[in-house]
């Protein structure tokens, strides 16, 4: 897997203008918590497509939902209200178009279906929802200038922040 994502973000590099580049990945990240697991790649900070996506305005990142984390459970969690059961699943986080508010859907998966994506970062793949929570982020002091993702267990439940930018949104994974 780690072979094939530097291979990918090498290939991609050559093929994107030099001012496009500081906004792709450079690592997979992994952290781990009692029971969740996280894995996500760490693109750069885009104050445009971050608008757009909030908005619904006219940007390339606008155009598409966008994988934040893979997640894996090793026990039945609730998020939105509903259950997520022990396995693999994707945190989306989906751009505002039209009537639809910009969102954080959980999403089961298939994990053969992930792999076969060339790009890590590109379009989740299909799958069942398991809830959709409105995409609540926050303008923070802090702009970071990639993508993290942090997780912090909190009694039964997992605290997860996500941080782009000078962006951010706490979800939780409730236990069950």
């Amino acid at each position: 897997m780690r072979r094939t994502l530097v291979l990918w973000l090498a290939l991609a590099a050559l093929a994107v203008p030099a001012a496009a580049q500081d906004t792709l990945p450079k690592f997979l990240k992994i952290v781990r918590v009692p029971d969740v697991e996280l894995r996500y790649v760490d693109f750069g900070w885009s104050p445009e497509g971050f608008a757009a996506m909030e908005t619904g305005a006219d940007h390339p990142a606008a155009r598409r939902s966008w994988m934040l984390a893979l997640v894996r459970l090793q026990r039945g969690m609730r998020f939105g209200g509903k259950t997520a059961l022990i396995g693999a699943s994707l945190l989306v986080l989906n751009p505002k178009q039209g009537d639809t508010p910009f969102n954080i859907e959980l999403r089961d998966i298939d994990m053969r279906d992930l792999y076969f994506q060339e790009n890590v970062i590109g379009t989740p793949p299909k799958g069942r929802t398991i809830a959709i929570v409105p995409a609540r982020f926050e303008t923070v002091p802090e702009t970071k200038p990639r993508l993290e993702i942090t997780a912090v267990p909190s009694g039964k439940d997992t605290v997860i922040t996500v941080h782009y930018g000078n962006r951010q949104t706490t979800l939780t994974l409730n236990g069950l």
